[in-house]
């Protein structure tokens, strides 16, 4: 978790879940990273993602 903001940044495309306020097994999308452009996919993001996907 410490290097995702980084990470998502370089990456081609990446895809980021929340499983923390669903019932177990279950997961949703969030929020969608193309190259530097961050896409969220829901009203308002978990507070641990919008803190690590947060431009420096």
């Amino acid at each position: 978790m410490a290097h995702l903001g980084q990470a998502v940044r370089i990456a081609d495309l990446a895809f980021v879940y929340d499983a923390a306020e669903v019932e177990e097994g279950a997961h949703r999308l969030v929020a969608m990273c193309e190259r530097a452009q961050t896409t969220w996919l829901v009203d308002e993001l978990p507070f641990w993602a919008a803190t690590m996907l947060a431009t420096e």
